[in-house]
């Protein structure tokens, strides 16, 4: 193979293993958020969750088993179509480089958080829980061999809760959102780290 072959090959790989920065996880977000209708995932925050619960369970999870949720449609061809638009727009590449990123995450380290985001720390902790729990429920069948449904329903306590957390626009949810302290919010994301980190424990701590 030429030297420039490969090099170019080792570049592009090296492009994958970035983990996105704030504007591409903008426009990712947007992209699920406004071009994506019938998939499970409203937004950055939102896809993070999802991708996160995918990790967490026995089994590899291969982005071809979840496009779907990501990208909806109504059908394969429909599915298929939106991939192309996403692959031609650099959406697809994203996708990817994000998915990489969250598999490499160190959950039982002790110092994983939250990812950063441009969203208020409430709005965005409630997202994310909202994608975490569409994983969850996504990847049943992968985690029912290990832990109960008792179990999970009540790791995912606090999950639930925050995912409840309004969301809307309307005037009621703004003023919710405003009235949250500092303290408030930093406490929902420790709240979904511990989570999290319950989930990874129940599932792999007796080994992985």
């Amino acid at each position: 193979m030429p030297r420039e072959i490969r090099s170019g090959r080792r570049a592009a790989e090296r492009v994958l293993e970035l983990p996105l920065d704030g504007e591409e996880q903008r426009l990712l977000g947007e992209f699920l958020e406004f071009g994506c209708p019938g998939g499970e995932l409203d937004g950055f925050m939102m896809l993070d969750g999802f991708l996160t619960a995918l990790v967490l369970v026995p089994g590899p999870q291969m982005p071809a088993s979840w496009h779907a949720s990501v990208f909806g449609g109504r059908n394969g061809a429909e599915l298929l179509e939106r991939l192309a638009v996403a692959e031609e727009r650099g959406m697809l590449a994203l996708l990817v480089r994000h998915w990489r990123s969250v598999r490499r995450r160190e959950f039982a380290s002790g110092e994983w958080a939250l990812p950063e985001g441009w969203e208020w720390s409430c709005r965005r902790a409630a997202r994310w829980a909202s994608g975490f729990l569409v994983g969850m429920r996504r990847t049943e069948a992968e985690w029912a061999g290990r832990l109960s449904r008792a179990q999970v329903d009540e790791l995912l306590v606090a999950v639930e809760r925050i995912a409840a957390f309004p969301q809307s626009g309307s005037v009621a949810a703004q003023a919710q959102l405003v009235a949250q302290t500092d303290a408030e919010r930093e406490l929902m994301d420790d709240e979904l780290v511990a989570a999290v980190q319950g989930v990874w424990q129940a599932l792999w701590g007796r080994g992985r």
